[in-house]
């Protein structure tokens, strides 16, 4: 097993301090994770909404913008874009600029970038509840969001590319390969997916194999790079250990850009067979990835799990950790034909989606954002125990809601396998969704936790300074009466 070489930040002569990098980062991550914030508490509600009303159709039936299908589609969409992308373009930019030892490049333009992403996925999220969203799941904004969108992100990436060059540092930390591949991923993936179904329509299956390779590519390649890159820079810099081996991290790289893409495909889809296949054969090759992944963590702490108590952003990484390698390894077995026929069209399917993106993307997300706001704002968390209490629920909420979706789509496939009949399998399976609703509300009150927290962070930021200013216009207005 190879040593790689520690965090660039302790093996370069830093020719700007932290504090500097923090504070050329403060305004553009306080609208990033702020923002982030508050759209979390948004797609938590909105989730907690659709789940009552998956029991109770009558809630909110008098109003016809809140149908369940908005609903939940606002919900899924305000997740994804509105705090899981934003927050990890905000991860991103910080780690660029701190892994380089330079200030951020011209942040203004990246704070200017966040207002555009936010006024995206609001006309997004208005246009779902008009009415106006494709249809199709992991991209249902309406056309007339995307260009919003993408601009707001050209502003953010391009900051983020700037000062990427701009590094102080010569040899690249292993998380920066992740970053760099990302900061050019999301817009390739993104505009090619705009056109190919908003501005340009492919014909007949080819949209399909267009939208199921986006989403593959947004969840495991974009968010995965991200992830990863945010998990191997804060496990060696929180436990104070060099990372194991760079070679398992050049292998976890590689292996997911070239087969991380290429999945996605499901068995029964109206595509040619081979693709299919080929999907299932891509989703095993990145186990081997994944596994290297958390091997290089393990080894990193050298059977020393210690931080895991110290540190409350230590917790949410391993557990993504943990979640990424189980979504790969859950996916990879999903896709064998066989499986696929039985779970396919089941709650399986939404268990495993929402251990990617709150198992895995949320949960390291989380954990950046509570290491990195205080450092940027040059301020303490105002309810420090809240971190721990966050933690407790997040991790539940999750469990909550994925043990109990996999169960019960489980149970469906058994019996829609068996030929009872479709009522029969629905009224069977509503005890797992009743369980679920008490993992929104976990998920709900650990969000509601960290809004409060950003909060009050931003008000003891600012107070001292308004206190200031409104000081000094005192002294002045009694210099000028005492003239």
């Amino acid at each position: 097993m190879s040593s790689a070489p520690t965090n660039t930040e302790a093996t370069a002569a830093p020719e700007v301090t932290p504090q500097q990098i923090d504070a050329s980062c403060r305004i553009p991550l306080l609208v990033i994770f702020g923002s982030s914030a508050a759209w979390l508490i948004v797609s938590a509600i909105l989730s907690f909404i659709a789940s009552l009303k998956f029991h109770s159709a009558a809630l909110l039936a008098d109003c016809p913008f809140f149908t369940y299908g908005h609903v939940q589609a606002g919900a899924f969409n305000t997740l994804l874009y509105g705090f899981i992308a934003q927050a990890a373009i905000g991860v991103m930019l910080w780690l660029i600029a701190r892994l380089g030892k330079t200030t951020l490049v011209q942040g203004g333009f990246a704070a200017v970038g966040a207002i555009f992403w936010n006024l995206g996925v609001t006309l997004g999220l208005i246009g779902i509840f008009l009415g106006d969203g494709s249809g199709y799941e992991w991209f249902e904004f309406p056309k007339y969001a995307a260009p919003v969108l993408l601009a707001g992100y050209l502003l953010m990436g391009a900051v983020g590319g700037f000062t990427f060059a701009e590094r102080k540092t010569t040899e690249l930390y292993p998380s920066q390969w992740f970053l760099l591949a990302a900061l050019f991923w999301f817009p390739w993936i993104y505009a090619t997916a705009v056109a190919l179904i908003h501005w340009y329509p492919a014909v007949g299956v080819m949209q399909s194999i267009v939208h199921q390779w986006y989403a593959h590519n947004l969840v495991t390649v974009w968010l995965g790079s991200i992830g990863i890159a945010a998990v191997f820079y804060f496990v060696p810099k929180i436990s104070a250990k060099p990372l194991a081996s760079s070679n398992y991290a050049l292998l976890t790289f590689w292996f997911l850009l070239i087969f991380g893409g290429m999945g996605g495909m499901h068995h029964g889809m109206p595509v040619p067979a081979w693709l299919p296949a080929l999907s299932t054969v891509m989703a095993f090759m990145l186990i081997g990835p994944a596994l290297a992944f958390v091997l290089n963590l393990h080894w990193t702490l050298e059977d020393d799990y210690s931080a895991f108590n110290s540190s409350v952003t230590m917790k949410f990484v391993l557990a993504g950790a943990v979640a990424f390698f189980a979504g790969i390894v859950i996916q990879a077995f999903g896709a064998i034909p066989q499986v696929s026929d039985i779970l396919h069209f089941t709650f399986f399917t939404v268990a495993v989606d929402k251990l990617m993106l709150l198992g895995f993307a949320s949960l390291v997300l989380l954990g950046g954002i509570y290491y990195i706001l205080p450092r940027v704002a040059g301020v303490e968390w105002p309810f420090a125990s809240a971190l721990k209490f966050h933690f407790l629920l997040g991790i539940t909420g999750v469990l909550l809601l994925v043990l109990p979706l996999a169960l019960g789509g489980a149970q469906q496939g058994a019996l829609l396998a068996s030929d009872t009949g479709f009522m029969d399998v629905s009224s069977a399976s509503m005890k797992f969704l009743y369980i679920s609703i008490l993992g929104d509300l976990a998920w709900l009150a650990g969000s509601l936790l960290l809004l409060g927290n950003v909060k009050m962070l931003v008000y003891h930021l600012v107070k001292p300074l308004v206190l200031g200013c409104v000081t000094d216009s005192k002294k002045s207005k009694t210099r000028e009466a005492t003239v």
